[in-house]
């Protein structure tokens, strides 16, 4: 059994989607069901401070954030986390439409493991859950 495995548990996978169109974090549940990606809960959070209240709750194995957001965006939650220490125990995945490299190196030193680009096939964004996990893609 992997570490991510046992850090998995029984209970099940536990994912927070970020995001602040309602749309957006549904197609990214739907999109991770479709993947095959087993969830056990999903919490949602529309921008930064929710889900920052929301990790301490939920402690999701997976962060899934866009970047730009009213209130508190993605980087300013990346940095929140960065600050609290508390990033480098979580798997934030940022996916956002934007392709600013230099943004993205930022975010990678900061601790983000992955970076997706929207729009994206439910395979993507499965395949960057299980590498952020450590597991095997499925076949």
């Amino acid at each position: 059994m992997s570490e991510s495995q046992r850090d998995v548990g029984a209970e099940g996978l536990r994912i927070l989607v970020v995001d602040d169109s309602p749309i957006m974090r549904k197609m990214v549940i739907h999109s991770l069901k479709v993947a095959g990606i087993s969830v056990a809960r999903v919490a949602q959070a529309a921008h930064g401070g929710e889900a920052l209240a929301l990790i301490s709750e939920v402690t999701p194995h997976v962060v899934l954030c866009d970047v730009h957001m009213p209130t508190m965006d993605g980087m300013e939650l990346v940095r929140s986390l960065a600050d609290l220490g508390r990033i480098a125990a979580l798997r934030v995945v940022m996916i956002s439409s934007e392709r600013n490299e230099a943004q993205q190196r930022e975010l990678e030193a900061l601790g983000v493991r992955a970076y997706l680009h929207k729009p994206f096939y439910p395979e993507a964004l499965g395949k960057v859950v299980r590498e952020v996990l450590g597991q095997k893609e499925a076949s």
